[in-house]
Parts: C-alpha cells; sequence; structure tokens
C-alpha cells in the first residue's frame, strides 16, 4: 500500500488538474478547431477563432491554478504552528501565486489593446465574447469582423 504524504500531493493535484483541462475541450462540443470536417476548409477566420479560444481556455486555466496555490498555500500558512521557516515558505507560496496570476492577466490585457488597437475596426464587442467567436466574418460588431 502507497502511503500518500502531504508533499506528495501537493504534487499530484497539480497534474490532476491539468489533465482534467487538457481533457474538457476534448470531451465536449466546445472543441478549438471548428472547421475540416465535412469538407469545410479552414480559413483564416478559423485561425483567428482557434487562437483566441486557447487563450480564453488558458486564462480560465490560469485562474484555477493560481487559486489552487493560494489555497494550498493559506493552508500551510494556517498549519506552520508559529514555526517561522514554514511561516515564511507560505508566504513566498503566497506571494508567487498572486504575482504570476497577476502577469497572466496584465499579459492578456496587453494582447487585447494590440489585437483592439492594430485588427480593430471599432466594434462595440470585445474580440474575445464567445458572440464574436461563432460569426466572426459577418458580424460588424466584432472588432475583427468586417
Amino acid at each position: 500500500m502507497v502511503k500518500m504524504t502531504k508533499k506528495s500531493l501537493y504534487k499530484i493535484l497539480p497534474l490532476i488538474l491539468v489533465a482534467v483541462f487538457i481533457s474538457a475541450p476534448l470531451t465536449t462540443h466546445a472543441a478549438f478547431v471548428t472547421c475540416g470536417g465535412d469538407g469545410d476548409p479552414c480559413t483564416f477566420g478559423d485561425l483567428v477563432i482557434m487562437i483566441v479560444r486557447i487563450i480564453n481556455y488558458l486564462m480560465a486555466f490560469a485562474g484555477v491554478v493560481a487559486m489552487y496555490y493560494v489555497l494550498v498555500s493559506g493552508f500551510f500558512l494556517i498549519t506552520a504552528l508559529g514555526n517561522p521557516e514554514r511561516i515564511e515558505k507560505a508566504k513566498n507560496g503566497l506571494s508567487n501565486a498572486v504575482v504570476g496570476f497577476a502577469m497572466v492577466a496584465l499579459s492578456f490585457v496587453f494582447v487585447n489593446l494590440v489585437v483592439n488597437g492594430i485588427l480593430g475596426s471599432g466594434g462595440t464587442r470585445p474580440w474575445y465574447s464567445p458572440g464574436c467567436l461563432n460569426n466572426l466574418i459577418d458580424n460588424p460588431d466584432c472588432p475583427l469582423g468586417s
């Protein structure tokens, strides 16, 4: 029988989260690529849709991973029992999780500014909204639309 320690659980749980998040789009109808099936040729718009869906998916995944590390660091902070080394380690983990997610969020903001500034046509909807992704070419409200 394998004995599960906190340290091994701390290493295995992120792998389980990665496996769940990687397999989720494969098992649902929300695929990254919407063309190529039934003789439907892929276009540049389909490539843009795929990239935007991957970015949205990775942003959601980054939020889940950040929350996991915040919770784990908070748990270790609570269970440190006054040990200064464990308290410092938990504080560093908490600050790393918050700073890492802030960097991911700011990179999304930067990509959003670049896409809307360079490719945008002044639409009223953001380029990453699901309504723009479903009918990108014929939707004048979307920045990437015609």
